[in-house]
């Protein structure tokens, strides 16, 4: 299973004023971390994230996923790198609203052509998973913030991901749906997944951002 290991990666964002969003970030994530960045708003936890996830590239410095070198790889291997390793929660929860529920977590598995009955298998696995399984038919637009958070953990769950990197994904919940979502991921680590996610888990479970 990867770990993930980055040596002094750095991320300047060029412009009338250079901006260095990361300075030389040394960090080193074993299978089944549950890994929370924490820090002041705009001091690069969501730039960290995107390299972490390949969803950005580290101006200097070296990252590798396993034995993968990040930098040296093809785009073409970071993409299927990405789709294989990686699965994503974002605060805006990317559903289908005027679709059904289970339409939503099937998404990714479509984009890797996984069959139609295997598809919605997987699926319903997932969202029962998360304790949504008897919603899976609903429209996504009629869910509650957090059961639509929850919707997506169960499409990155689907995917069967070795790992999930989510985005501040209770920036938009209340305290009780919030603890239900990091509940939902700590169940998901506790099956052997690496949780990076950018918040702070609080004592009562919660996530603060």
């Amino acid at each position: 299973m990867p770990r993930l290991s980055l040596l002094d990666v750095r991320k300047r964002y060029l412009g009338a004023t250079p901006t260095d969003a990361l300075r030389g970030v040394t960090l080193q994530i074993e299978q089944g971390d549950f890994v929370a960045i924490e820090g002041p708003s705009g001091g690069g936890k969501s730039t960290l994230l995107n390299v972490i996830g390949l969803l950005d590239e580290a101006t200097s410095g070296d990252y590798k996923v396993g034995d993968t070198d990040t930098g040296t790889a093809s785009p073409r291997a970071l993409a299927e790198l990405r789709s294989d390793r990686f699965a994503f929660i974002f605060q805006s929860f990317h559903l289908l609203d005027r679709r059904p529920v289970t339409d939503s977590v099937e998404l990714a598995l479509l984009y890797r052509a996984v069959p139609r009955a295997e598809r919605r298998r997987l699926a319903q696995q997932a969202l029962t998973t998360v304790g949504l399984g008897h919603l899976s038919q609903q429209t996504a637009a009629k869910l509650s913030g957090g059961e639509r958070q929850r919707v997506a953990i169960a499409r990155a769950l689907a995917t069967g991901a070795p790992i999930v990197v989510a985005d501040e994904p209770t920036g938009n919940l209340d305290s009780d749906n919030s603890k239900a979502v990091v509940d939902s991921l700590r169940a998901l680590n506790e099956s052997g997944t690496t949780i990076v996610l950018v918040g702070h888990v609080t004592k009562d479970g919660s996530l603060a951002g």
